[in-house]
């Protein structure tokens, strides 16, 4: 009988957010992270949605309300600061 040849699952990796120069890590993920101004990224989504999961606990299974509640947050901010 042939030997399986498939390896155990790699872990999943948390992506790092960008260093914006003039912040720290301690800053939020959302803030550190800016494509363009008006633009909300995929990448700062993530971090606020990242944000709101450890607010919440670090508990398992509310991803897609983390990241629909982070993207309303902030095209609200965007909305309010270009008005």
């Amino acid at each position: 009988m042939a030997k399986s040849t498939s390896s155990r699952p790699r872990p999943v990796r948390r992506p790092r957010a960008a260093n914006v120069a003039g912040t720290s890590p301690a800053t939020p993920v959302a803030q550190r992270v800016e494509i363009e101004p008006g633009f909300v990224g995929h990448a700062e989504i993530a971090g606020r949605a990242y944000e709101l999961f450890l607010a919440e606990g670090a508990r398992h299974g509310r991803d897609v309300d983390h990241w629909l509640q982070a993207e309303r947050e902030l095209l609200q901010r965007r909305l309010t600061s270009a008005a």
